[in-house]
């Protein structure tokens, strides 16, 4: 059964999402028409209505600002939808597989958080990827008695005790939480005294995937720790892009960078880069050769083999997943986009040669 494959971007009202497929559609009917026609009647009418069903939900979308998609069809087999904050590329594929590297790329270019959040009575772990969480793991503590005598030192010292022996139980959950969940990063929530001994009972490994700490108070909500989280993962995202920048300016010194769109196709298409250098702000017209893998600016014929360039509306999906089929290193700056205006929101650093 033929699948449908789609990616759109994020736009400020339907109308645009639904002409970018309308345009989508036409181009991949033209180029599949070979692959359709060796298809019996049951697949070619799977694929004429999987491409209804995703016009129809189109049409439905209200105004507004719309999350970036990604949806997977094939007739009753398969039906999936994901809404991803990120940028995701403008492509419509119909194949017998899904078109799974884009979304491949994406869930791979943004953390993944464990959240631990800690009270004195229970552990809560939830991992926070792309805006979605899960709960994943719970530890409770032994109830212990509300009332209190201030001036019992034996008491205090119970009670101290009794919490580090919870605290031992999440530090110990925690290391194999982060490797079975595919977690790259911790955040710590709870109120400052326990993060504080909890954080100086956690190993070196997991200890340094702290990216940062929540001290939530009783009023809050799911949503605010939420929107906490999120924060936490944009400023550390910032501190990378910096980074990031710091390595390009390193390697534009030593005479290994380009920057601007056309002198980065260039390099691309002659398969001289090693690291890829986006800004998610960035957004250009341009022409390919999807059989070779070629990138152009302006139309004409692909110089491997002389046939007509195909136009597409985003020149710079199409290098970015050039970028990802050849193994290049692909830097995204989301967070930071700033940092790549003196290089007109894009570069590439070549591989050094003689």
């Amino acid at each position: 059964m033929p699948v449908v494959s789609l990616y759109l971007n994020g736009s400020d009202v339907s109308a645009p999402q639904l002409a970018m497929f309308h345009s989508l559609r036409h181009e991949q009917l033209e180029a599949r028409r070979e692959f359709l026609e060796g298809e019996n009647h049951a697949g070619r009418m799977s694929v004429r209505d999987d491409l209804a069903k995703i016009e129809e939900s189109l049409q439905n979308l209200a105004p507004g600002r719309m999350p970036s998609s990604v949806t997977f069809r094939a007739g009753s087999q398969l039906n999936r939808t994901f809404n991803v904050p990120a940028r995701t590329p403008k492509r419509l594929t119909i194949d017998i597989d899904p078109l799974i590297l884009p979304l491949d790329v994406i869930l791979a270019s943004h953390h993944k958080a464990l959240v631990v959040q800690v009270t004195k009575g229970d552990a809560r772990f939830t991992t926070h990827h792309l805006g979605h969480e899960q709960q994943v793991q719970e530890i409770k503590a032994t109830a212990l008695a509300d009332a209190v005598d201030e001036s019992d030192a034996a008491e205090q010292r119970h009670r101290l005790e009794h919490l580090r022996q919870h605290l031992r139980s999440v530090e110990q959950a925690t290391a194999p939480l982060t490797q079975r969940y595919g977690c790259d990063v911790l955040v710590l929530a709870g109120a400052e005294p326990v993060i504080d001994e909890l954080r100086l009972l956690l190993p070196h490994t997991p200890s340094s995937l702290v990216i940062g700490t929540l001290h939530p108070s009783p009023e809050d909500t799911v949503a605010d720790r939420q929107r906490g989280v999120a924060a936490l993962l944009e400023r550390h995202r910032a501190d990378e892009e910096a980074g990031w920048s710091e390595r390009l300016a390193e390697a534009r010194g030593n005479g290994l960078a380009a920057s601007g769109l056309a002198a980065v196709i260039a390099d691309a298409n002659s398969g001289v880069i090693r690291s890829l250098y986006v800004s998610d702000r960035l957004s250009t017209p341009g022409y390919i050769c999807r059989r070779h893998h070629y990138v152009s600016l302006a139309s004409g014929s692909c110089e491997l083999d002389g046939t007509a360039l195909t136009y597409v509306e985003d020149v710079v999906d199409e290098l970015v997943e050039l970028a990802t089929s050849r193994g290049v290193e692909l830097w995204i700056f989301e967070a930071r986009p700033d940092l790549l205006d003196a290089s007109q929101g894009v570069a590439a650093v070549r591989y050094p040669t003689e």
